[in-house]
């Protein structure tokens, strides 16, 4: 039989909300944070939320980009959590969501900073159920749903949408919640078992054949807030373009509606259907209908029919041309490979066709952007005017303010007609892709020109830019110049700018009259000579600490924090970030700040330990010791207090507390890449162990706990490859 291991992990039942925000990551930087405080707050106004917390049977579990909402009551009130979130959202006119709702077991324990915590297969079930939806439904497995439905309450909302296969391969049974104008009546695209048939979307012609190729157009919204009656407008564009009417009067043409997005499938002419999907895009921005992807895709199939299925060809073809249209950008018609080649083999038209600055392979394809004279190159996401020689100058500006914008235009405009390469980010989403695509074209750029403005200091977005530029510039290959522009902007540059922009040459513009100058200045720095100030000369091998006294560090808003805690010696002060960063550095100014104030300052990199130093508990404490003794020139070393009446945790408390805090006044100890200890099997006992000191310090504010203070670095991306029941420290 199994021994009770105590209350520190439990087996329950839970009902789980399981939740996210539709269109999340094609926020901006800046609107991520905003957009799950505003989540946060909707949902503790919420009753059940409130009644469930104030009856500590709740526990919320932050996803990035949503939260799940663990009720240990009845499976009723997760429902009901969910109708009333959506009626928050109605009234408010806020933010989409998408739900999911599950039963069933969790285990209930504690993180690493014994904040309670949650996870198991509910968790993990009710977020494949949610994953199943669009945008406003709530849905609720089968298991849960045929508990609810035993109740008249509930019996007449829940809709059966029968089985969906979710991650793995497996297939779970899915209720979609529709309580009069709560929810999402329409079946969510995921569950739709096959392509859309034509009686699904535009009557087609009772037995028509079509020809052994097809090409589909699949247009959706690159907004976080569409027009909700965005597909409507887009069909009546559709049904208004010359080429898609002309392809239907002939039964060669229909419409169909895929969640969010409206395809137009083309029986014969490849051309016709690209010069539609241009034509609409054209239109629809002209008619405001916000901002539009377009995907053009091109492929074989036998017949279209009413028995077509998602296997189908017809039905890959329409997913193939909604990847296209997902892995293009904001404001562009992107076309597959393929499109692009029989385009480009068709002598009667003869569009420009550009291939993607960094290539997004769709099933291994390259893609390419299509625009002719009815996209000019500022609708598009990202221009690279390229010049065949010349510097390459990357241009950084904050979207939509003024006067930067204008001022962007004339850099362009007279940049490129000196013979510069020049590449502008007008990106309007972000992600993964945008991301690398923006660092690479900053990395890779000899220039980098960035407009400095009361509104653009502000952005994050060009914060980031701006340390994207300067790592690239302190790397052993030299990496862009940059030069900063002051656009009627005098003040003082937030810190992290200040500290990278400051030491630079810095050019103003305060107006019109400006222009000449400001632009004859800008073109003479950038074939002149490097101006004073340019860190080139001081660069230092990329990755790894800088030296204390480095130009290249960039102080930043929380350095100020971790200073502050080493000067009033908190018990422990934890330091997170993401890998090169800056921890180790920071950790570095922190010791030297100890240093200068009489502490003792100590220092244990975790990722110099060997496999055997980390191998058991035993021989960790040893290592840990070893490391101590030495940097302090100790005469006893750890093995000689050690005993085996003891366990390591112990006795290397023993060592710690009798022998090294005995001899300083204070110690500071610094431990960096504390996340390889994530994967250890006695990650709790170590962890725990330096809990425990902190305690102690309360406990006995006399005693030697109250002369160590503990910083710990560790990775944020160390959740990765967690394998136990730990999760990293929280920031403190």
């Amino acid at each position: 039989m199994p021994t009770d291991s105590g209350d520190a992990t439990r087996l329950e039942m839970v009902h789980v909300l399981f939740m996210d925000v539709v269109g999340y990551t094609r926020l901006p930087l800046d609107r991520q944070d905003e957009c799950i405080e505003e989540l946060q707050a909707l949902v503790r106004t919420t009753a059940t939320f409130r009644r469930a917390d104030a009856e500590g049977t709740l526990l919320s579990h932050p996803s990035g980009d949503g939260m799940a909402l663990a009720f240990f009551t009845d499976p009723s009130a997760p429902v009901r959590c969910a109708l009333e979130i959506a009626t928050e959202i109605r009234g408010r006119g806020a933010i989409e969501l998408r739900m999911g709702v599950h039963s069933g077991l969790i285990l209930r324990g504690e993180d690493i900073n014994r904040t309670p915590n949650v996870r198991g297969p509910a968790i993990n079930m009710a977020n494949r159920v949610m994953d199943c939806g669009d945008a406003g439904h709530i849905l609720v497995s089968r298991s849960t749903g045929d508990m609810l439905r035993e109740l008249s309450q509930w019996s007449d909302v829940l809709i059966d949408l029968g089985d969906v296969e979710v991650k793995h391969g497996q297939s779970v049974g899915v209720y979609n919640l529709v309580d009069g104008s709560l929810g999402n009546p329409t079946t969510p695209s995921r569950v739709r078992t096959g392509a859309p048939t034509p009686a699904a979307a535009e009557p087609a012609r009772p037995g028509m054949r079509v020809s052994d190729s097809a090409h589909v157009v699949a247009i959706g919204s690159a907004d976080v807030r569409p027009p909700s009656d965005l597909l409507d407008r887009l069909e009546d564009v559709a049904h208004g373009d010359p080429s898609y009417r002309d392809a239907e009067s002939h039964g060669a043409a229909l419409t169909a509606r895929f969640g969010d997005d409206l395809l137009l499938v083309f029986f014969h002419g490849l051309v016709a259907a690209a010069r539609c999907g241009l034509d609409i895009h054209a239109a629809a921005r002209a008619a405001g209908l916000g901002s539009l992807r377009v995907g053009v895709d091109t492929g074989s199939i036998d017949e279209v029919g009413g028995g077509s299925t998602s296997s189908a060809p017809c039905g890959r073809l329409m997913d193939a041309a909604q990847a296209v249209m997902t892995a293009g950008v904001a404001g562009q018609v992107t076309l597959s490979e393929a499109a692009a080649e029989a385009i480009r083999q068709d002598e009667s038209w003869n569009p420009a066709l550009d291939a993607i600055a960094t290539p997004r392979a769709t099933d291994g394809q390259h893609l390419y952007r299509l625009w002719d004279a009815s996209m000019t190159p500022t609708s598009q996401s990202v221009v690279v005017r390229n010049a065949p020689t010349g510097t390459k100058v990357a241009l950084l500006y904050r979207r939509n303010a003024h006067p930067d914008e204008e001022l962007l235009a004339l850099l362009e405009e007279r940049l490129t007609d000196v013979g510069h390469s020049v590449f502008i980010d007008r990106h309007l989403t972000v992600g993964i892709q945008w991301a690398r695509e923006i660092e690479q074209q900053i990395r890779t750029s000899d220039v980098v020109v960035t407009l400095l403005s009361a509104a653009s200091v502000r952005s994050e977005m060009l914060e980031y830019e701006i340390r994207v530029a300067h790592e690239a510039a302190g790397s052993a290959d030299g990496g862009p110049r940059i030069l900063p522009v002051r656009v009627n902007y005098d003040g003082a540059l937030p810190r992290p700018m200040a500290s990278i922009l400051d030491p630079l040459q810095q050019f103003f513009w305060t107006g019109e009259p400006d222009n000449a100058r400001m632009l004859d200045e800008i073109a003479d720095a950038i074939t002149g000579d490097p101006p004073a100030g340019d860190l080139a000369d001081v660069a230092t091998p990329v990755g790894g600490a800088v030296p204390v006294d480095s130009k290249l560090y960039v102080v930043r808003p929380t350095d100020d924090l971790f200073h502050r805690a080493v000067a009033r010696q908190d018990s422990i002060v934890l330091v997170k970030g993401t890998r090169q960063m800056g921890k180790t550095s920071l950790l570095a100014r922190g010791l030297q700040q100890a240093r200068d104030s009489g502490t003792h300052a100590l220092f244990t990199d975790l990722q110099a330990f060997s496999v055997a130093q980390v191998a058991s508990p035993e021989e960790f404490f040893l290592a840990l010791g070893y490391s101590l003794a030495e940097q302090m020139d100790l005469d006893v070393f750890p093995e000689e207090r050690w005993t085996d009446r003891l366990g390591p945790g112990v006795n290397f408390e023993r060592y710690l507390r009798r022998v090294v805090l005995v001899e300083a006044e204070h110690v500071l100890w610094a431990i960096d890449e504390v996340d390889r200890m994530f994967v250890t099997e006695y990650a709790s006992e170590v962890f725990g162990l330096f809990r425990s000191w902190h305690n102690k310090r309360a406990l006995d504010p006399s005693g030697p706990w109250s002369r160590l203070t503990l910083a710990i670095a560790y990775a944020t991306e160390a959740h990765l490859f967690i394998t136990g029941d730990y999760s990293a420290p929280g920031l403190r």
